[in-house]
């Protein structure tokens, strides 16, 4: 069990019991020393504001929901590993391909990403980097502003007025077309209309 995966339990033990959990109670459930059990508690004071408290008398963790109107839940999203690497591999491959689209989105989503990565032993930096996405034949050519109106025009079921240029003759001509799909193959994108 990774990290994250025992913060999230650690968060739901507490959360789901009216009277503190004994550091063997935590021990047994999440598996792990009394060591381990002082780690987490300190990371989820220090990173995430939890109002955990340690009550001598009765020997246990519990939050402290006296101090709060309503019952402490852990802030943002929150995956287990696999999710998250999978996100992190979704991230940059949207980074490469979106070309600023949805830009200010991603930009933040990496930010929560690489914060969630900084929890763990190894630095975010080099996992971050050790998700590459390889182009091949990309004809990429800065078209921002053209693709935001396509993926506009598509999103909200407009028509596009195109002008066409036949790769055969040369050939120029007017188009209107529904689209119905965007398409990434091959690193470059297609209108399905």
């Amino acid at each position: 069990m990774d990290r994250f995966e025992r913060i999230y339990q650690l968060h739901t033990l507490l959360s789901g019991r009216r009277t503190p959990a004994s550091n063997r109670y935590l021990q047994d459930k999440l598996e792990c020393s009394e060591s381990t059990i002082k780690r987490l508690v300190t990371l989820m004071r220090d990173h995430f504001d939890a109002p955990i408290i340690y009550d001598r008398k009765r020997n246990g963790y519990y939050y402290d929901t006296e101090a709060g109107s309503h019952p402490y839940e852990l802030p943002g999203l929150w995956f287990n590993a696999d999710e998250l690497w999978g996100l992190l591999t979704c991230h940059r491959l949207l980074r490469d391909i979106s070309h600023g689209i949805f830009g200010e989105q991603i930009a933040q989503l990496q930010t929560r990403i690489e914060k969630l990565l900084a929890l763990d032993s190894s630095s975010a930096e080099r996992k971050l980097e050790s998700v590459k996405i390889l182009t091949m034949a990309s004809r990429y050519k800065g078209h921002d502003q053209l693709f935001a109106k396509i993926a506009t025009a598509l999103f909200r079921n407009q028509q596009l007025i195109l002008v066409y240029q036949a790769r055969s003759d040369g050939q120029i001509s007017e188009r209107t077309v529904s689209s119905q799909h965007l398409i990434y193959y091959r690193d470059n994108w297609y209108i399905d209309a």
